[in-house]
């Protein structure tokens, strides 16, 4: 049997709750930046999200080669749920920033919540990373050089 010729990931999709408020942390605080925000919505839409009388805003953003899509559900809305790490289909986003230590402190001073200040990590040597939560508790990580 032979593969399927996947030619790149396209985009990593994430619910969120406000759309508003989730640009604000991934474009005006982390500075990625937004190609596109629209509504979707018709029957087409709903069977292919498989969600009935979907009504979606969608916000597109782009860091280096790399796409975001943030969906907010505006009918019918979502479920925000507590989930762990661990938990089955629990997801997370990983970022590579140019100095590790200062985006920290950034984020700090911005009081959003990080699980630790950023600590070595096994690969590559000099790097280190640490988890921060998004306005929906998403899990970001942040990757990059302990300066």
């Amino acid at each position: 049997m032979s593969h399927i010729d996947i030619q790149a990931i396209a985009h990593l999709g994430i619910p969120v709750s406000d759309i508003d408020q989730s640009l604000q942390f991934y474009h005006e605080a982390l500075g990625l930046e937004i190609i596109s925000v629209r509504e979707v919505s018709g029957e087409r839409i709903s069977a292919g999200v498989q969600v009935p009388a979907a009504q979606i805003k969608i916000a597109l953003l782009e860091a280096g080669n790399a796409r975001l899509e943030l969906l907010q559900y505006l009918n019918p809305v979502g479920v925000p749920f507590d989930r762990q790490n661990n938990d089955v289909g629990a997801t997370h986003i990983a970022l590579n920033v140019a100095d590790l230590q200062v985006t920290y402190d950034r984020l700090q001073a911005l009081g959003v919540p990080c699980n630790t200040a950023p600590f070595p990590s096994s690969y590559p040597e000099g790097w280190g990373w640490f988890y921060a939560r998004d306005p929906d508790g998403i899990t970001v990580e942040f990757n990059g050089p302990l300066n």
